[in-house]
């Protein structure tokens, strides 16, 4: 490696060892940086706000703030009253799907998608931090006695339909623990 706009030349050890110093220096600032980077994302989160990151369904991103969208909030509330009532992501979906309910892209929901968003307690007024959760400023949709509800709720994890067009005459019959 030679450099013609710096006095870099590895062909000799002084070269060699000015430019590890300087690769070492970058490292260091590049490290350094990251540190500043999520020590101040965790301060944000202690104090309540939002880091960024994509919106979660149901709020709006205004000014850096969570604030609740009257639009897609109703659906919220729908998707969790409706997986208490049965506890089967299927049922939620096909639920969704029936009463015209799409998620933010305009399409229909999937099933790992409304399993992750069972999950999120940005719902119930708290921001994620790494794995830490701290009290957000931002209003929660849902409360936390319904939120719990659903929680503990174990989901039913029937057979997916198979794509195949045999007939199995035991499929289904036998569960593993």
């Amino acid at each position: 490696f030679a450099s013609v706009s710096q006095n870099f030349d590895t062909s000799n050890s002084i070269g060699r060892l000015s430019l590890n110093m300087v690769m070492s220096f970058s490292q260091f600032e590049r490290e350094m940086i990251a540190d500043r980077i999520r020590d101040k994302m965790r301060q944000r989160a202690q104090k309540g706000l939002w880091n960024g990151r994509r919106t979660p369904y149901g709020y709006k991103n205004i000014n850096k703030q969570l604030v609740i969208d009257e639009n897609t909030a109703s659906t919220v509330k729908f998707i969790f009253q409706c997986y208490v009532h049965n506890p089967s992501i299927s049922y939620v979906r096909e639920q969704l799907h029936s009463h015209g309910f799409y998620n933010s892209k305009g399409k229909l929901w999937s099933k790992t998608a409304l399993y992750h968003f069972l999950k999120n307690k940005v719902y119930i007024g708290l921001i994620k931090c790494n794995e830490n959760y701290y009290e957000g400023i931002h209003e929660p949709i849902i409360d936390k006695e319904l939120f719990e509800k659903a929680q503990s709720l174990k989901p039913n994890r029937s057979h997916v339909k198979s794509r195949s067009h045999k007939v199995y005459l035991l499929k289904g019959l036998l569960k593993c623990k």
